[in-house]
């Protein structure tokens, strides 16, 4: 009878055991995905439209530690534009920009703020949307790219974590987060980081970390222009009939970005399901028409 029972007995234990280890393992794996999400979105939110955001965040701390950054950081909106614009994506023997006028827009302003709200201790996180060529340039889909933002040394430092990649509808943002870059460990980038044509120049500390040199002592994108040499006299000629020049198409300034906003909203329409695919393939093909 006491043989049974402590037998039954180590059996109640060993289920206890082999609960509590079930437990645990639960615990660790929605941990895992919990750290995920807060790395790609947690903090001070400075902006934020559905997924994209720019974010204030905890600075990352490298073995026994790293120089503090130099926050709150003066930038302004042209400078921080002007580093941006500078970075472009080479992929299968094709470059472009990193960053669509969009992005653009979002990072000079919203990003611009957050260096200036930033402590020491802390960087700015973004995620943000565009609208960048696919297939072999005859289509524009959604594209995300995310990084990481901070001053040190008088340098810009962004280091980024995912570039162009396609949103996809259905994508489990608990599995497949949008991390921002990161001090502690490389991105696996899909593309090459490279210098656009004309941009400022900077270094790479690592294939995904990009540094800039000092605004007031990068190389201008555009060369000054040379004083011309003063003009001979003219020759006396019969006076020429007046032609009339050609009358120059105004186009307006901002039609460029009122058509890439347009078709990020007519994406997010059929994403909802509040418009039918054939819908949205006749309002795609009327906007791409007026480009």
């Amino acid at each position: 009878m006491e043989t049974a029972k402590r037998i039954s007995d180590g059996g109640v234990a060993m289920r206890l055991l082999v609960a509590a280890v079930m437990v645990v393992v639960c615990l660790a794996g929605c941990a895992s995905v919990s750290i995920g999400i807060a790395e790609a979105g947690s903090g001070r939110t400075i902006w934020k439209s559905r997924e994209q955001f720019v974010d204030v965040v905890p600075r990352e701390r490298q073995g026994g530690g790293s120089a503090g950054n130099e926050h709150p950081a003066s930038v302004s909106p042209l400078e921080l534009r002007r580093l941006l614009s500078s970075v472009a994506l080479s992929r299968e023997g094709e470059e472009a920009p990193l960053f669509s006028e969009a992005e653009l827009k979002v990072l000079e302003s919203s990003g611009v703020n957050g260096l200036r709200q930033a402590g020491p201790d802390e960087d700015v996180t973004f995620t943000v949307f565009g609208y960048h060529t696919a297939l072999q340039g005859f289509l524009k889909e959604t594209k995300v790219t995310t990084g990481r933002m901070f001053f040190q040394e008088g340098k810009l430092n962004l280091i980024l974590g995912i570039v162009q990649r396609d949103v996809l509808d259905n994508e489990d943002r608990r599995l497949n987060p949008f991390v921002p870059g990161s001090r502690l460990k490389e991105s696996d980038l899909s593309g090459r980081i490279t210098v656009a044509a004309g941009g400022v120049p900077f270094t790479m500390k690592r294939a995904d970390w990009l540094v800039f040199a000092p605004y007031s002592a990068a190389t201008p994108a555009v060369e000054p222009v040379q004083p011309r040499p003063e003009p001979a006299a003219p020759a006396v000629a019969p006076a020429a009939p007046v032609q009339e020049a050609p009358k120059k198409v105004e186009r307006p300034a901002g039609r460029t970005r009122s058509l890439e906003e347009r078709l990020i909203l007519l994406n997010d329409l059929k994403q909802k399901g509040l418009i039918t695919d054939e819908e949205y393939r006749a309002k795609r093909l009327m906007i791409l028409d007026e480009i």
